[in-house]
């Protein structure tokens, strides 16, 4: 007779076999004005690499930051950092810089200047996203021609986008961003994570502190 316990477990396999297989067929996208919310999959990943908000514990020691203190504003609630040349990599493409915002006190942002762009890996490993052109080019590309491709088993961006942003909502706490504009030289790829809140808290330390 089969346990209970071990029942459960054959429903839990079926169901997820059962998803993999509704996966096989995009469901396309909605077009918007601005923004274009495309989808290459139904699932949607409560996390992103390499860390997520709030997690330092990549950083050794905190007290070490105090060498790459950019700046400290609006009364010292505002604190960002900037780390040049980190030796470390996203989905193998060089990272440049990294800055780190805190608010008060808080470690609320993350900012990675990259050699690359990572833009197709992570919308093969989170599938739900926003999409915005950031110039009239970009912004008829996304309106008239497909926004993605399938090639050797991996979802491909259009190759002739080259200033956008997309952006990804994170469970409930986070967003993440990747801005690509191949035209700056200083920063043409940029993936940042951050809170939800981030900006409105900023406004609201901003606010706070000019009064």
């Amino acid at each position: 007779m089969i346990s209970y316990r071990r029942l459960t477990l054959i429903f839990s396999l079926l169901f997820l076999i059962s998803c993999r297989q509704e996966q096989k067929d995009p469901p396309g996208f909605i077009r918007g004005q601005e923004v274009i919310r495309a989808s290459t999959d139904t699932v949607t990943s409560q996390t992103m690499m390499p860390s997520e908000v709030g997690d330092s514990s990549w950083i050794e020691d905190l007290n070490d930051l105090e060498e790459n203190l950019f700046g400290k504003f609006y009364g010292e609630r505002a604190t960002f950092y900037i780390i040049p040349d980190p030796g470390t990599e996203i989905y193998d493409k060089p990272v440049r810089t990294i800055t780190l915002y805190y608010l008060d006190g808080k470690h609320s942002k993350t900012k990675y200047v990259l050699e690359g762009n990572i833009a197709d890996d992570l919308i093969n490993d989170y599938r739900k996203f926003n999409i915005r052109g950031f110039d009239e080019k970009n912004r008829q590309l996304l309106k008239t021609e497909k926004i993605y491709s399938r090639k050797k088993r991996r979802w491909i961006l259009n190759a002739r986008l080259d200033n956008y942003e997309i952006q990804w909502i994170l469970g409930n706490n986070s967003r993440a961003r990747m801005r690509v504009n191949v035209n700056d030289s200083l920063a043409p790829y940029e993936y940042s994570v951050r809170d939800l809140d981030y900006e409105k808290r900023l406004t609201r330390i901003e606010k706070e502190e000019s009064d």
